[in-house]
């Protein structure tokens, strides 16, 4: 049986340190999870009645595998209680744990209560082959799927547990709600409204920041955009190094691509058209005219760690991008917000517990800083 996808949650929980000794893992999965899962049968032609239920295990070799539906392993879970009833998973105890074997391993879960913290869900603790894991309260997980022709499964899981020590990513980027306006010069034979060479010169005002990493340009560097000698500069602070567990090379360039995507559609509503000009050129109508787009004077992108028992934050690595020359102080709440939104819709399918240290940017955050004249 095989997951469909999953509503997350941003989960925090106190440190816990367990003492149980790691036995030695062929294949070490930090970002490995195990749901606990109850499933009901029912016939199709009658929903009103289930047809049969099953307490199981379901083990994925990474959270992130589980939304994708990419089941490794699952076992009956084991009732610590009367075997002639189903699981109560709250029924684990230290000495009498619910258990199985996932991966080969054997894995046991106790201590949970029916509902987790009301600030960060956790409740419980588990073991999986010496791994000491937190558990943690996921009332929003349900799905259904087929099972033969004529009957169907509806699943639930109320619970999943991760690593202990697991660490998640997420970035925040926190945009200037002061303005500079930027004309930039179009030139076109077709369509001013949309001139797609000013869409790239704007989009490559921001993707200019991969030239900057990858030549090692000092802070503060950068590159003149639009048609007045305004000047986008950049500055990058990395705290993980080559040959870091969970280093990424090309972590600046997600970052650089990330903001040149969800910039240019705000940017470019706000277009403002001037000094529109046509003329013939043998069969063809040429055309110009200035576009002035804001600018928000500056965008702070922090890409942030923390042990998922802990969530205390640190910043790994950081990138500013400033808009240099040019006294303009006009703020644009209106537009601000629309950029908080547009990088908000970013963590829509990447909250809370997929976002694994290992991979990506983990969940964005879009934030809005006050401008200062």
């Amino acid at each position: 049986m095989y997951l469909s996808g999953f509503a997350t949650f941003l989960l925090a929980v106190a440190s816990l340190i367990l003492g149980s000794p790691l036995l030695p893992r062929e294949d070490e999965r930090l970002d490995e999870a195990v749901f606990l899962t109850t499933c009901f049968k029912y016939v199709k032609s009658n929903d009103a009645t289930p047809n049969g239920r099953d307490d199981k295990l379901w083990y994925f070799k990474s959270y992130g595998d589980s939304i994708k539906g990419d089941q490794f392993d699952e076992a009956y879970a084991s009732n610590p209680g009367d075997q002639n009833h189903p699981v109560d998973w709250t029924s684990g105890t230290e000495g009498k744990p619910i258990t199985g074997t996932l991966d080969k391993k054997p894995f046991k879960v106790w201590g949970l209560t029916e509902r987790g913290d009301d600030k960060t869900f956790v409740t419980g603790y588990a073991d999986l082959g010496g791994a000491t894991m937190r558990c943690y309260n996921n009332s929003a997980s349900f799905w259904k799927q087929d099972y033969g022709e004529r009957m169907y499964v509806k699943c639930g899981a109320k619970y999943y547990c991760t690593r202990n020590s697991r660490q998640i990513r997420r970035t925040i980027v926190t945009t200037s709600s002061t303005m500079q306006s930027i004309p930039f010069l179009g030139k076109q034979n077709y369509d001013i409204k949309n001139d797609h060479a000013v869409q790239e010169q704007v989009k490559n005002a921001f993707l200019w920041l991969k030239d900057h990493y990858r030549s090692n340009a000092a802070d503060g560097e950068g590159y003149k955009i639009g048609s007045k000698d305004y000047k986008m500069t950049y500055a990058v602070h990395r705290m993980e190094k080559e040959g870091d567990p969970y280093y990424e090379a090309d972590r600046i360039n997600q970052v650089a691509d990330l903001v040149a995507e969800k910039m240019l559609p705000e940017l470019w509503a706000k277009d403002k058209i001037s000094d529109e000009k046509a003329w013939p050129s043998g069969n063809k109508i040429l055309a110009e005219a200035t576009h002035t787009l804001p600018f928000p004077k500056q965008i702070k992108v922090q890409v942030q760690v923390t042990q998922q028992a802990m969530l205390d934050w640190e910043d790994r690595d950081t990138v500013v991008i400033t808009v240099e020359k040019g006294n303009e102080c006009k703020v644009d709440s209106v537009l601000t917000l629309a950029i908080k939104g547009a990088f908000k819709a970013v963590s829509a399918a990447t909250t809370g517990g997929v976002s694994a240290v290992a991979n990506g940017l983990g969940f964005v955050v879009g934030e809005l800083a006050a401008g200062a004249c």
